[in-house]
């Protein structure tokens, strides 16, 4: 990942922090949630687990991979972080933005991204800890497909 690519995925996500506070309109599917802005063009479609982590993809021109769970990180600081589907495993890249002690971790949206929305059931993402141990968050994806496809279309991005 390119540093002009972090700066941008690192100012999405905090245009993110700012605007889920305010979102215009919402719709649901299945367990996923659709927010948009009038503010800055921007659409989130994301989901909430039993933990009170969420994950999303963010929208505008392009669109981001987001997530947030509870661990600490410094801002700026870039991590690989294990996806694991019920078909796929992979190590994106995701870069930490520091928010008021809630940081967001956030990477681009990629063709693997696309095919873990339309074909699987669950993901899990595993965060490696300082201490060696793994913070490991499961999220749902019925629905997702279907709320990523309409903050595609909301923000009007080119994925």
């Amino acid at each position: 990942m390119t540093m002009g690519n972090m700066a941008r995925i690192a100012l999405a996500a905090t245009l993110l922090a700012l605007a889920s506070a305010a979102p215009s309109q919402t719709a649901e599917y299945g367990y996923w949630t659709v927010e948009s802005t009038d503010q800055n063009n921007l659409v989130l479609a994301s989901t909430t687990n039993d933990t009170g982590s969420s994950f999303g993809v963010l929208c505008s021109d392009d669109c981001l991979v987001v997530v947030q769970f509870d661990t600490t990180c410094d801002n700026g600081m870039t991590v690989p972080m294990l996806v694991n589907t019920g078909n796929n495993v992979f190590a994106p890249e995701f870069i930490c933005i520091e928010n008021d002690g809630d940081p967001i971790w956030a990477t681009e949206y990629t063709e693997t991204m696309v095919e873990m929305f339309e074909q699987d059931s669950f993901v899990s993402f595993a965060n490696g800890l300082t201490d060696g141990e793994y913070y490991i968050s499961r999220f749902l994806l019925e629905g997702s497909a279907e709320a990523v496809a309409e903050a595609i279309r909301l923000a009007g991005a080119a994925k």
